[in-house]
């Protein structure tokens, strides 16, 4: 009565048939539970009631079928524990009970079955150990079936005992692998998986060892287990009836035999997700039989052998996670009956052999994340100029198909429309280029499709609105241009991921992609318009991603969409950030999911504030609003947001303390709040953040203290609290150093506590960071010993400029000498050449000026305060009402990473530079702009009169005083010298600028400085630059000459060096060179000549010997040109030559 339909339970007519002998009603539709009286059956001897949907427990009554030789269950929804009753049916031969959800202890019952030859109870909710003496009370055994059970303890050593044992199947076992199962020589079948033998160690092996004399051996299973120890090179003599080897999820290491070929009538081999290294032996080409091959994630390496073509029958191929290189060998074309080659994630190169895509049976094919590349030689197939192979085209039962992450080139093939059965299909990271053809419409069964990061361009693929079936669609990092169709969500309803962002996509978010109900990640840019609002109708919607677009109206309602998302009871990611969108934050975002852990709103223009109740996004994880518009201050909420990463709302306008409750984020990693109006102190309770990494703080006006538990953080690796109102020492020079434990910081790199009111001495200890990169301390009070030790040997990283009173330090930091005279005499000096000046370098500014500040100077350095721009940066005129003075800012042209610590160093030198011809630099700026961009500029007193240049040409020639004077220096330091960067003041006394700023750049960037020398862009001016700097010549004084030459011919000729007039060989110097001494009033200027001179003065006489100065300073070869001291006496002689004549101008 077997495979029938039969239902409504056993009929209750079948317990008269008291002569009963067998009752087989296997595979029906019995359901219900076991009735009692089937106890009354005494004269059974079989009954096979499996695979009925009987439920509910097994009656005591079974007890009485004692004649029973069979009972079987299997495949049923029976629970509970086996009655005691069972032990009466010692007759029984074969007891069936797996897959069933029978629970409780092993049954002691079964232990008095010694006549049992098959007992199956495998995948149940057996617990419990096995009797040590097992083999002994059931010796009678054949197969032993009790795996996917919950058992413990260890394998009995008694089951060796069992000679007629020839299938064993346990499972949830600890312990070692008995060895004497090799005593049992009928044993065809040791089946051991998932359990936890094993030590990870040498010796778990040895079974295996001992295997090799079981001569009936056909299956060993020991996979997913803890087995360590090098894979014995014994297994290549298992039995010639072996056929199966799993060995796969262990820690086994060593390599494959060499001779495993020897085992010819292996069918299937997996020693994947182990420990091994080595190749693949070649001998594997000898079991041509073998039908599944898997090493995959492993630490093997060398090629592919070919012989393995020769394993025809090879169904299975998988090498993935391994470190095989070489070629790919055409040989495995051979495999035609290959249904899964599965190879990523190694270091395959050359081409993909068309021999392989000629496999007609290939199902899935996933070659990913290797070097292989698009060129196939000429004699392996047309290519129709593409870099994927035309043949691809043949695999028409292909549903996976990824070449990801290769060097592919070139065009997608037309052929793949011929793939009509893909459901996956991959090219992501690649060098792919062209448009997608249209015969990619011809694909619906595809589920999943990804092209990222390649150069595919064109509009978007119009052929994909027809896949109908797509989950997942992947077009990120691509070229892909015009606009998303209006019924785009209509078209693609089953989508559950859509990455199309960074292309070139133009037009609005489709409203209907809110009709997608199964969407999950949704991911645009380049798009305007507003954000649907209809979004929050995607109850599976986890991750909105519109970063980078230009949506928003700068205005109250773009933020709209916010407010509904709070029904998106799945969303976890919000990403808008980079984008235009306006309006006060809501306050309906403390009420979106609770599963809720990202929001990114930053590069915005949102107002408001953050709402009080921010702290009910407990699983928030990162939070950033930086470069907004908001006001109000941090939250005390956000304390209860234990577990967030990170928080950033810098570049802001928002005000208030730091809430103590933000220590309690102990998991926070990243801080930012710099460039706000943030006040007080810094609360000591951050210090309980032990895994923060980098603490931004900087440009607000924080006070007080810096508390020593923030320098108590071990993890820190960026601290920035500069330009605050930071008061008092340093920790560690308020009390005894021994007290504090700053051994923690020492993986510190970058620290920056400029613009400060610190003061004290500058710790000894911060000589102990041994990865310090940058050091900031300008512009404090600090005092007395500058370290010499440790990273403060190296003046590039360390920068103490603008301090009260610093001394020592290395040579290069240019600090006056510390003074050994009493401590009670305050009267210093600070030496420098010649000259004296007071320790107040910096005369009315005591600090370094905020970029704030110089934005509100120069009226957010608007053009109407324009002086002037140059190769080195744009000069500001700006007016500082706390001081009532203008000056003139020059805003550094450098963007390069880490070029403050050398700007620094470099102002640190120059303000010390005192000279009368010199435009005297005042302070700096070295900060942070409102975009996060790092901002360096120089501050220097203001020149009413403008330049040289300016006075030059437009034909304005006044009295001048020398602009020479400042060459004296010119051996310390190297300038850039043209008629732009000579200024006067006032009186009309001529002053140089941009004195060494040359230098500054040169520390900045010393390959950039390189290249501007073909263009003599920072060597000098075009025109005034020495010959020598254009064939790459070094900077040196006789360069400066030059220029200073080239200026006087320019003063006195009226002409420029760059003027069309000259050209090739033809020059100003030439042309003044060859006019002298005869014709040289035909080459001076006309205000030189006519502007206010008296009857007798000696015109041609001065002219000659002013250009002849200038002539003899520009000489081609340096080594010919007057050098410093001739310049200046030749100087005095021109001058004594007018002034001796008497006062000829007016």
């Amino acid at each position: 009565m077997s495979y029938n339909f039969l239902d409504g339970g056993i009929l209750s007519s079948l317990f008269n048939c008291s002569r009963l002998l067998d009752l087989s009603l296997f595979s029906n539709h019995l359901g219900q539970g076991l009735p009692s009286e089937l106890g009354s059956l005494t004269k059974l001897v079989n009954l096979d009631l499996g695979k009925n949907n009987l439920k509910g427990k097994l009656p005591v009554s079974l007890g009485n079928l004692t004649s029973l030789r069979e009972l079987s269950f299997l495949e049923n929804n029976l629970e509970g524990e086996i009655p005691d009753a069972i032990a009466r049916l010692t007759q029984m031969v074969v007891f069936a009970l797996y897959t069933n959800h029978f629970s409780g202890v092993f049954p002691p019952a079964i232990y008095n079955l010694s006549s049992l030859q098959y007992l199956s109870m495998f995948g149940n909710s057996f617990t419990g150990n096995l009797r040590s003496h097992f083999g002994n009370l059931l010796p009678s055994l054949r197969g032993l079936y009790i795996g996917n059970n919950s058992l413990t303890g260890t394998i009995p050593s008694t089951l060796a005992n069992i000679s007629t044992l020839q299938v064993l199947e346990l499972n949830s076992l600890t312990g070692s692998i008995p060895p004497n199962f090799a005593k049992q020589q009928d044993l065809q079948v040791l089946s051991l998986n998932h359990n936890s033998l094993g030590n990870f160690s040498a010796g778990d092996l040895e079974f295996l060892v001992d295997l090799t004399n079981s001569t009936q051996l056909q299956v060993v299973d020991v996979a997913f287990n803890r087995l360590g120890g090098e894979l014995p090179a014994s297994i290549a003599n298992l039995s010639m009836n072996f056929n199966i080897l799993l060995l796969r999820n262990n820690f086994i290491s060593g390599s494959i035999p060499h001779d495993i070929g020897n085992l010819i009538g292996l069918q299937a081999f997996w020693l994947s997700q182990n420990l091994l290294k080595g190749p693949i032996p070649a001998s594997f080409g000898k079991i041509s039989g073998m039908v599944g091959f898997g090493v995959h994630t492993n630490r093997m390496s060398g090629e592919i052998p070919y012989s393995l073509g020769n394993i025809t029958r090879l169904e299975t191929l998988q090498l993935f996670n391994n470190n095989f290189e070489g070629i790919i060998p055409p040989s495995l074309g051979k495999c035609s009956y290959l249904l899964d080659l599965s190879i990523e994630n190694n270091k395959f190169n050359g081409i993909t052999p068309t021999e392989i895509l000629q496999i007609s049976t290939l199902v899935s094919v996933n070659m990913s994340n290797n070097l292989l590349t698009g060129s196939l030689p000429g004699d392996v197939g047309r290519l129709e100029n593409l870099g994927l192979p035309s043949e691809l085209g043949s695999l028409t039962k292909l549903v996976n198909l990824d070449l990801g992450k290769n060097n592919l080139k070139g065009k997608l093939p037309v052929s793949l429309g011929n793939l009509t059965s893909l459901r996956e299909l991959s090219f992501l990271e690649n060098n792919l280029e062209g448009e997608i053809p249209d015969a990619i419409a011809r694909l619906t069964q595809m589920v999943v499709f990804a092209l990222y990061t390649n150069h595919f361009s064109g509009v978007f693929p119009p052929a994909i609105y027809n896949l109908s079936s797509l989950q997942y669609l992947s077009m990120f990092g691509n070229s892909f241009t015009g606009n998303l169709r209006s019924h785009f969500g209509n078209l693609l309803p089953s989508l559950r991921g859509l990455y199309i962002g960074n292309n070139s996509l133009t037009g609005t978010i489709p409203s209907t992609l809110a009709n997608i109900s199964t969407l999950q990640v949704l991911e645009l840019n380049s798009l305007t318009g507003s954000i649907p609002p209809n979004f929050a109708k995607q109850q599976d919607l986890q991750v909105l991603s519109l970063n980078h677009n230009s949506l928003g109206n700068f205005s109250a309602g773009d933020l709209e969409f916010l407010v509904d998302l709070t029904n998106s009871t799945q969303l976890q990611v919000v990403d808008v950030a980079f984008n235009r969108l306006g309006g006060e934050l809501p306050a309906s975002i403390a009420n979106l999911s609770m599963n809720f852990n990202i929001l990114l709103l930053r590069n915005n223009f949102i107002s408001g504030s953050i709402p009080h109740d921010i702290g009910n996004l407990i699983g928030l994880q990162a939070f950033w609003l930086s470069q907004n518009l908001l006001k109000g201050p941090i939250p005390a909420s956000f304390g209860k947001i234990s577990g967030m990463v990170g928080f950033g709302v810098h570049t802001n306008r928002m005000s208030g303390e730091i809430p103590y409750s933000l220590g309690n984020i102990t998991r926070l990693e990243t801080l930012q709040l710099s460039n706000n109006n943030f006040e007080g102190i810094i609360p000591p309770s951050l210090g309980k953040c032990s895994y923060l990494l980098d603490l931004s703080i900087e440009n607000n006006k924080f006070n007080g203290i810096i508390p020593k538990e923030i320098l108590q953080i071990s993890t820190l690796v960026s601290l920035n609290m500069s330009n605050n109102l930071l008061t008092g020492s340093l920790p560690g020079d308020v009390g005894r150093l021994e007290n504090l434990d700053i051994s923690g910081l020492v993986g510190i790199k970058e620290v920056d506590f400029s613009s400060n009111n610190l003061s004290g001495r500058i710790p000894e200890y911060l000589t102990n960071f041994s990865l310090l990169e940058y050091l900031n301390l300008s512009f404090n009070n600090f005092e007395r010993n500058v370290p010499t030790e440790g990273k403060f040997k190296n003046f590039t990283i360390v920068s103490v400029f603008g301090n009260q009173n610093p001394c020592g330090g290395v040579l290069e930091l240019r600090l006056q000498p510390c003074s050994t005279q009493p401590a009670g005499n305050s009267r210093k000096k600070l030496v420098i050449g010649n000259n004296e000046a007071t320790p107040s370098i910096l005369g009315f500014f005591h600090e370094m000026i905020s970029y704030v500040d110089l934005r509100n100077a120069t009226d957010g350095f608007s053009s109407s305060n324009l002086i002037g721009s140059g190769s080195f940066g744009t000069v500001f005129k700006a007016f500082l009402p706390a001081e009532n003075k203008v000056v003139a800012v020059k805003v550094l042209n450098i963007q390069r990473r880490g070029a403050m610590r050398s700007f620094m160093v470099e102002s640190e030198s120059l303000k010390n530079i005192r000279h009368r011809n010199l435009v005297k630099l005042l302070t700096a700026c070295s900060s942070i702009d409102f975009q996060g961009n790092e901002f360096r500029a120089l501050i220097y007193e203001y020149m009413p009169n403008g330049s040289l240049d300016m006075w030059l040409h437009p034909k304005e020639m006044e009295k001048i005083s020398r602009p020479s004077r400042t060459l004296t220096l010119l051996e310390r330091i190297n300038i850039e010298i043209d008629v732009a960067s000579v200024f006067w003041n006032d009186d009309l006394t001529a002053h140089v600028s941009d004195f060494g700023l040359a230098r500054i750049l040169l520390k900045f960037d010393q390959e950039t400085f390189s290249n501007q020398l073909s263009s003599a862009g920072v060597r000098g001016s075009i025109g005034y630059a020495a010959p020598e700097y254009a064939m790459g010549g070094e900077i040196s004084v006789h360069g400066d000459a030059y220029s200073f030459g080239i200026l006087i011919l320019e003063m006195f000729s009226g002409k420029r060096p760059t003027d069309e007039m000259f050209g090739g060989d033809f020059t100003l110097r030439s042309c003044i060179r060859s006019s002298l001494p005869e014709q040289v009033l035909d080459v001076a200027d006309e205000s030189v000549l006519h502007d206010g001179l008296r009857i007798g003065f000696p015109v041609a006489e001065c002219l000659t010997k002013v250009l002849e100065l200038g002539l003899g300073c520009s000489e081609e070869s340096p080594a010919n040109r007057l050098g410093m001291s001739e310049e200046a006496k030749d100087e005095c002689r021109v001058s004594n030559l007018i002034l001796g004549i008497g006062n000829f101008y007016p």
